[in-house]
């Protein structure tokens, strides 16, 4: 199930953002509005109900090949992605939100807090089963101007890391979305990849379909509501209630934002041993850390893409 979020024209973007400070609307529309600039270059994406006609490998192994839709407006792949991340041998996706008409652009949307979409490819083993490993990177980029010639400079590593480490966390990953519920981080390492690791397909020339769903939470509060479920253990037939997170059914969740604040707010480490529990409790201040967070990404980045490498586990 894709959750469907209606992007707005530019005059319209205020009221959509009435639960946010007045400086995070201003710096993220700067952040949207940049997108004009790349408006005469595609969109990738994928439309859902499409089948697997009309693909084109995009990389490929020994025993495995990755291809992805080259049908036009239902999603296609540009080498333009390739020459600017300076890697050929992996898939780069232009991000997108689910809304965006595909074959007539409108360089008013773009991407902000409260907006979601998906990746699509297609593995085919050239075996009868292959066990693969996927690592995904979201790059930002600002753009410089020269001569009055405009390219584009992926962020640094030393100099954008607090905007790095933001954009892992105000921008996930997921392997599965169903009934109003993301599922599957796909978390962030040490060496900030996220990676999809040993994952297995079969049937030898037979292609299948992979989804990655991204979301950007509006609030820091889309992450920390909770809600109890009853969690049954097969060995003693009982059922035990535990507390998890209305936005993300995974057991780990709220253990992974303990142990990342970084990724959330700004000025908020490890060290600080701060909870959901407090951050619930004391929202006001943690919530506009988050908002904090989403300030720096919309000052300071103008440009993303979806990188994903793979290799065989």
């Amino acid at each position: 199930m894709k959750k469907q979020i209606n992007l707005l024209p530019e005059k319209n973007f205020k009221s959509a953002f009435n639960k946010l400070s007045f400086i995070k609307l201003s710096l993220m529309l700067s952040f949207i509005l940049f997108f004009a600039v790349f408006g005469s270059v595609a969109w990738l994406s994928a439309n859902r109900e499409n089948t697997a006609g009309g693909m084109s490998i995009a990389v490929s192994g020994p025993n495995y090949e990755i291809s992805v839709l080259t049908d036009g407006s239902d999603g296609s792949y540009y080498n333009d992605y390739h020459s600017l991340v300076k890697d050929t041998d992996s898939v780069v996706w232009q991000m997108k939100s689910n809304g965006n008409n595909m074959g007539n652009y409108d360089s008013a949307d773009g991407i902000y807090p409260g907006c979601n979409g998906y990746i699509s490819f297609f593995v085919t083993p050239k075996i009868n089963e292959v066990n693969l490993d996927f690592s995904f990177e979201i790059i930002g980029y600002n753009a410089e101007t020269e001569n009055s010639s405009t390219k584009m400079v992926q962020l640094d590593s030393s100099a954008d890391s607090d905007v790095i480490n933001y954009l892992n966390g105000h921008i996930l990953l997921f392997e599965n979305f169903e009934d109003s519920t993301y599922s599957g981080l796909i978390k962030t390492g040490e060496d900030l990849k996220r990676v999809l690791a040993d994952k297995t397909y079969t049937g030898k020339n037979t292609p299948t379909r992979v989804d990655i769903y991204w979301v950007w939470p509006e609030n820091l509060s889309d992450l920390t509501s909770e809600k109890t479920v009853d969690v049954h253990n097969d060995d003693t037939d009982t059922d035990t209630q535990v507390v998890r997170s209305e936005f993300c059914d995974d057991d780990g969740f709220f253990k992974y934002i303990e142990d990342n604040p970084q990724y959330f707010m700004k000025d908020v480490v490890k060290s600080d041993d701060v909870t959901v529990s407090v951050i619930n409790a004391n929202y006001p201040y943690y919530g506009g850390r988050y908002d904090f967070a989403d300030n720096v990404i919309g000052s300071r980045v103008r440009f993303l893409l979806v990188k994903m490498t793979v290799s065989q586990s």
